[in-house]
């Protein structure tokens, strides 16, 4: 993923890029080798010091300016010098592609800071979804609190716990029997679809 990003980034010569969510700036030092005229790495936690480290370690604190802050709080005068910036480029995927909840700052982030003619990299995505059973799973992690345990009930559980992912490794013979849809508008198992977002 992160080779795909660089090759996504290497058409930025003399444009202003906004990294959000930049993590350790490996993005923003993308950029600002393939010649961007500037870059601002904005890294809400811990991660921004280590960010500004890194840059600084590869002598690059004259084209990325590190910002430790939410995009949400981000001045486009105070913090961008005014600029609305060419490309807004961010790595907000996680698993189950939007786990990580980031993609409502990098829809602020273009809202408020992307030219009008800007681009915004990536900027869609596909999510495919496979239904399956996993009755042996279910029953370990969630199907024990619809049990008397230890003489209490704990059915209020099982809810908290539906709200959480399971994240798991299937058997590659299992996986492949999961193939992305590919009918027309007339298939007849439309919510297979995957779904795109720009």
């Amino acid at each position: 993923r992160t080779e795909a990003y660089k090759k996504a980034l290497d058409d930025v010569e003399g444009q202003v890029v906004l990294d959000v969510g930049a993590g350790t700036g490996i993005l923003s030092l993308f950029a600002a080798r393939a010649g961007a005229r500037h870059v601002f790495a904005v890294e809400a936690s811990d991660m921004a010091d280590v960010a500004l480290e890194i840059v600084r370690a590869n002598g690059l604190e004259e084209k990325i300016t590190v910002i430790r802050s939410a995009i949400e709080y981000i001045d486009l005068q105070k913090d961008l010098g005014g600029l609305r910036v060419d490309v807004l480029v961010s790595e907000w995927m996680g698993f189950y592609l939007l786990h990580e909840c980031m993609l409502p700052s990098v829809i602020f982030a273009r809202d408020n800071f992307l030219k009008g003619e800007g681009s915004l990299r990536p900027y869609k995505a596909a999510l495919y979804a496979c239904p399956t059973s996993a009755r042996k799973l279910h029953d370990q992690r969630i199907g024990v609190f619809g049990k008397d345990l230890y003489g209490y009930v704990f059915d209020g559980c099982v809810w908290s716990y539906y709200s959480q992912p399971i994240v798991s490794f299937l058997r590659s013979q299992i996986g492949s029997k999961c193939s992305p849809y590919s009918g027309g508008p007339d298939a007849k198992f439309p919510r297979s679809r995957p779904t795109s977002m720009q």
